[in-house]
């Protein structure tokens, strides 16, 4: 049995207005509290001095409040009927808003003669009419002002009507408690008198959805059902009919709220949805009046003398999107703060634009100089066309280039080339020349032309008949090993001085399409180390040259060419033709068996080696078309 109250506690007089007190929503405490502990103030009042520390108002300095001048305690010295006509144009959040701005705003506004204010203010909006028992500014809080109730976060837009509440997911967690945490802790007489939503039930429960309660709420009507029930067991029929009238309220509070809460939340769906499209309305207003703003400061740019392309740099800036009037002291504010940006722009344009017109003028110019240099090897025979350069390389010799990197506005005709054509021949001797030596100067051991004393004894010695001219050689291997010529593991392979100097460099297969230099690896200092002699290759021909019965030491390139003789690789499995049925082996001509070996494929050989190779006796017509890749 709950303990009994001592008479000398409360005098009855006293004891009654407790009750009274007691049966009060308390919700006005948490709405006093919720406006002056977490609704920050705009403005300070003189008399929010005296209001204790319940109001923590901002501070301004001085010279802020100097400059601004912005005091609102002087309109609550105008008349009130004058003022409630100003207010009765705001709607309900400028209200709330300017409801914390002081405390004599506050006293004002939340005064019994202020309903009439919130009340035309939420019917301007179309929002509903409160339960009977809220009223008018407490029902503006919850419907108008987007904070939760337990934690005061801000942006919690769902409102759930049941319980009258904006709670935050976190808070939705921990302040709602379940019908079985009520029966373990509190009195389960109450259950009948509590708002109450749904929520969904657990996976491992059997429910679908579990009614559920706020946790404050419960405590607080625990607290006043256990108090009246102690009033009633010491004062009898006096407190009795106070507890019927409590029981009575929360009673019908609950039976209004399951009716209403389904029309205050789809009410609250459709003014959610009307919002969002009417910021959207004036979002594309805004846009839309942004873009005449921007579009006229554009024009006074282009007067200026800039171009689109140099305003392009400025489309997205902050700056533009304004959409105030472009005034004089604006566009001033503005052009300083864009036109370095723009100055810039136009200058990096007119740079590519130079740029641009000179390529075009010295392209032009390289078209005639081509022409010229056509023309020139249309006098020479094919056969020597193999060693000349082309024609790009020919425009980089510096006679040709002087007359190419002429001033623009200087006229340049096929008559201004007319020198450069004269030197052509003796400049393309003295290339050729250069190179020759330059290979010379790559050979490691140059297979000699004059013959060793025993060859001389044994008289089989024939003197050279290709001159002092080493690279003539057919022992004169050379392999070119640029990464953009060929594949790493296959080199070129280039023998005598002709394909050595017609030898190009090609591009690799992700470079631009670019002309292929006549000089190619050997053109420049860098791409010379490149193209090198190879003695493997030279100990290679000179096996085959002997296979062929001829004198490494006077055998020409032309000599092993003419003898058409062709070569099996030992060491390569031979493979069956499904046509015929029959074993057949790879034939190489003497250039090709040089390449071949030279891939590294027969590895464990020794170079040059007599038992990789052997002569097939048969002539060049009677190759199949299978094995002619290796010719």
């Amino acid at each position: 049995m709950p303990p009994s109250l001592s008479k000398n506690t409360v005098q009855p007089a006293t004891e009654r207005q407790a009750l009274n007190d007691v049966s009060n929503d308390r919700m006005g405490m948490e709405l006093y509290e919720h406006l002056h502990y977490t609704i920050a103030a705009s403005s300070v009042d003189q008399n929010s001095k005296k209001a204790g520390s319940l109001f923590k108002c901002r501070s301004y300095s001085a010279s802020q409040s100097r400059k601004r001048h912005r005091d609102l305690s002087s309109l609550l010295n105008m008349p009130l009927d004058l003022l409630f006509e100003i207010f009765g144009h705001l709607n309900p959040k400028d209200i709330l808003n300017l409801l914390v701005t002081s405390k004599r705003f506050y006293d004002t506004l939340s005064a019994p003669s202020a309903t009439t204010i919130w009340k035309e203010a939420r019917q301007r909006v179309g929002a509903p009419d409160p339960p009977s028992f809220m009223t008018e500014i407490r029902w503006a809080i919850l419907v108008f002002r987007n904070i939760c109730h337990n934690c005061n976060i801000k942006i919690v837009h769902k409102i759930d009507f049941s319980l009258l509440r904006r709670l935050c997911r976190p808070c939705r967690k921990t302040c709602l408690i379940t019908e079985h945490q009520i029966a373990s802790t509190f009195s389960q007489e109450i259950l009948g008198l509590l708002l109450f939503t749904f929520v969904k039930g657990r996976p491992q429960e059997a429910v679908a959805n579990v009614r559920v309660f706020y946790s404050r709420d419960v405590e607080e009507t625990d607290r006043k059902y256990r108090f009246y029930q102690l009033a009633v067991l010491k004062h009898g029929n006096v407190a009795q009919n106070d507890f019927d009238t409590f029981v009575s309220k929360r009673l019908q509070w609950v039976q209004e709220m399951i009716k209403k809460a389904a029309g205050y939340t789809e009410w609250n769906r459709n003014f959610v949805a009307e919002r969002q499209l009417a910021k959207q309305e004036v979002r594309i207003r805004r846009r839309e009046t942004t873009n005449l703003v921007c579009i006229r400061i554009i024009e006074r740019f282009i007067q200026l003398g800039y171009t689109e392309d140099d305003l392009h740099c400025i489309m997205h800036l902050p700056i533009l999107d304004t959409i105030a009037p472009l005034t004089d002291n604006a566009w001033k504010r503005i052009r300083s703060t864009l036109e370095p940006q723009i100055a810039e722009r136009m200058r990096e344009r007119l740079e590519r634009e130079a740029a641009r017109e000179a390529a075009l003028v010295k392209g032009n110019r390289e078209l005639v100089a081509e022409t010229i240099y056509d023309n020139y090897k249309s006098t020479l025979s094919p056969a020597q066309w193999r060693t000349l350069p082309e024609n790009v390389d020919v425009c980089d010799l510096e006679p040709f280039r002087q007359v190419i990197d002429l001033p623009l506005h200087v006229p340049v005709t096929a008559s201004d080339f007319e020198e450069a054509l004269n030197a052509l021949p003796g400049l393309l001797a003295r290339k050729f020349d250069e190179r020759l030596l330059t290979m010379e100067s790559c050979m490691d051991r140059v297979p000699s032309p004059y013959p060793s004393d025993a060859d001389v004894a044994n008289g089989a010695y024939y003197p050279p008949n290709f001159g002092d001219n080493v690279m003539d050689l057919a022992s004169s291997i050379f392999i070119c090993s640029n990464p953009h010529c060929s594949d790493p593991s296959r080199p070129v392979v280039m023998v005598g001085a002709e394909e050595i100097m017609a030898h190009p460099c090609n591009q690799s297969s992700d470079a631009p399409m670019l002309p292929i230099p006549y000089f190619g690896c050997m053109g420049t200092s860098s791409s010379s180390e490149y193209v090198s002699f190879s003695q493997k290759g030279s100990d290679i021909a000179i096996t085959l040259i002997r296979l062929a019965g001829l004198d490494p030491q006077n055998a020409l390139v032309f000599e092993m060419d003419n003898r058409g003789i062709y070569f099996c690789c030992r060491l390569c499995t031979s493979g069956c033709d499904f046509g015929s049925q029959e074993w057949v082996s790879s034939a190489f001509s003497w250039r090709a068996a040089i390449a071949h070996e030279l891939e590294n494929i027969h590895a464990r050989i020794s170079s040059g080696s007599a038992e990789i190779w052997s002569v097939l006796p048969i002539a060049k017509g009677q190759v199949r078309n299978s094995q002619t890749n290796n010719i």
